[in-house]
């Protein structure tokens, strides 16, 4: 977290693209436009697929994959510490992330192109095909108990996890009241 406010806090424009500071000019297009570090990764992936439709759908349910990725996992242990084939596909995808980050900053051409279209097919496997199946081995493979009584015994504990917080709130929202 500390990395984290630094560059946000002292230096927020050093990972900035030089040419996002040239004043607007509706006479010249820019020679390469690069969007912000954080879109990267996906603007990797539009640029991957030639097909201007599939790029978009790609980009779109590239990030939308990343909303439904609790969904996707069936592993009753929610921890990477006790997994570690799951710490290897982690920093596999950490990997293919940063790399598509930066592909998406250089210029279309051999060989970023390529590189990209492989690695947007490597995020996709790793999302769509690797972790539900990992945690599927996990499971049966590493788990002696009965996975019935362990969905019981979680479900008990979200339930009891949400009537807490609940109850948290009504007391938080109470004392708010009286103090105004």
């Amino acid at each position: 977290m500390a990395f984290w406010f630094y560059f946000v806090f002292f230096v927020p424009n050093v990972l900035g693209h030089s040419d996002n500071y040239i004043p607007a000019n509706p006479l010249v297009t820019p020679p390469h436009i690069v969007p912000e570090w954080y879109f990267l990764p996906f603007y990797a992936i539009l640029r991957a697929i030639p097909d201007k439709l599939s790029g978009v759908l790609a980009l779109l349910f590239s990030i939308l994959i990343l909303l439904i990725l609790p969904f996707l996992t069936f592993s009753f242990i929610r921890t990477f510490r006790f997994k570690p084939a799951s710490q290897v596909i982690f920093f596999f995808f950490l990997f293919v992330t940063v790399l598509l980050g930066w592909l998406g900053s250089k210029p279309v051409g051999y060989p970023y192109y390529e590189l990209a279209q492989i690695f947007t097919i490597f995020y996709f496997i790793i999302l769509l095909f690797m972790l539900p199946v990992l945690s599927f081995f996990e499971n049966f493979f590493f788990w002696d108990r009965n996975p019935e009584d362990l969905a019981d015994e979680f479900y008990k504990e979200v339930i009891l996890y949400y009537v807490k917080n609940f109850i948290k709130f009504i007391i938080v929202g109470l004392i708010d009241l009286t103090l105004i």
